[in-house]
């Protein structure tokens, strides 16, 4: 089933059906309604996200707020420092880590922008905060939604 879902994801339409049934693959080219069909989605998730979502073990956690939680699965935004409230775990600035709702419950996974110490450092804070803590940065999202996956 995982594969299945992984396959859709992609694009592709994907059947389960028993394999030792004789020429079972020339009978679902053929039209015969045989196994389970899983149609692919409407929008297929581009590669990055699919390694994000499927390949990749996330090196730790970030926890956010209800706002965060929000924006990120109602809006499709990118999560900001102002909406962190803590993490778990040791990561560097480029790995993958699992964002979790204020419930406790993983709702997305994404390449973070800054390491695990830094996190503890931006926690809450604002951009112009953050402007001052990293005035070398260009970029401020903690997560930028282009390297952001919903689970």
């Amino acid at each position: 089933i995982h594969a299945a879902k992984l396959a859709t994801q992609s694009g592709c339409a994907t059947y389960i059906a028993n394999g030792s049934e004789e020429n079972v693959i020339l009978k679902i080219l053929d039209g015969e309604e045989i196994g389970t069909r899983f149609d692919p989605i409407d929008k297929a998730m581009v590669s990055k996200k699919r390694w994000l979502a499927y390949f990749h073990r996330p090196s730790g956690s970030i926890k956010i707020d209800k706002g965060a939680s929000a924006a990120i699965e109602q809006n499709a935004s990118s999560l900001l420092a102002a909406g962190v409230t803590g993490f778990d775990g040791s990561f560097a600035a480029g790995d993958v880590i699992d964002i979790i709702d204020h419930k406790g419950n993983p709702i997305a996974r994404g390449e973070t922008n800054y390491s695990s110490h830094e996190i503890d450092r931006i926690a809450s804070k604002s951009a112009s905060d953050l402007n001052t803590l990293f005035p070398e940065r260009k970029r401020l999202e903690v997560v930028h939604r282009d390297a952001l996956v919903l689970l």
